[in-house]
């Protein structure tokens, strides 16, 4: 049970202002997910390499997380109208999806045979589309990209306050504020 300096202490902690994370930062971040799972899917491949043609059986998982460092990965043959056999890890579930994987190994079989032309042509995002990014990211970092963005998020965060406050002179500010939104507005001429 919490005493009462601990709850002033989380009620004030609630009331600060969350900081803005910087368009660097997020970028930064996501790019280090993506290494980090970039890492672990390129173990994964190698290991399985030496299985090509074999039988994927449930002896192989151990290895796997053995070989990626991940010390959660599940199979998921294919039920009910799904048709595909899965191998994912743990962060897949459990996070954002950045940080986990899910390949796909095989359709339609329970243990499949161990095609490594299937598997990088199924998952194509992991094969190559990360590595693109990762590179897109590194390129936008070397750049003034970064401040670009942090500079427009805040004009934009200026302007939407300065159009509430505006519209909060008058009665019918939801209506006004419907003509801040992407589409026409819905106003009977």
């Amino acid at each position: 049970m919490m005493n009462t300096s601990e709850i002033f202490r989380a009620a004030k902690k609630m009331q600060q202002p969350k900081r803005v994370k910087t368009a660097r930062e997020v970028i930064t971040e996501r790019m280090e997910r993506e290494i980090g799972v970039n890492e672990q899917v390129e173990k994964v491949l190698n290991f399985l390499e030496k299985y090509e043609g074999k039988k994927f059986t449930k002896r192989l998982i151990a290895p796997i997380m053995e070989a990626s460092g991940n010390d959660h990965i599940y199979t998921l043959p294919g039920k009910y109208s799904i048709d595909w056999f899965k191998l994912q890890s743990h962060d897949y579930f459990t996070s954002d999806t950045v940080k986990g994987f899910s390949l796909t190994l095989g359709r339609g079989e329970k243990s499949p045979i161990i095609s490594m032309e299937f598997i990088r042509e199924e998952n194509s995002y992991y094969c190559s589309g990360i590595k693109e990014n990762i590179k897109e990211a590194q390129e936008k970092l070397n750049s003034n990209y970064p401040e670009q963005v942090d500079e427009q998020a805040a004009n934009l965060r200026k302007v939407r306050k300065d159009f509430e406050k505006l519209t909060d002179e008058i009665r019918c500010c939801y209506a006004l504020r419907e003509l801040s939104k992407d589409h026409p507005p819905m106003v009977k001429v």
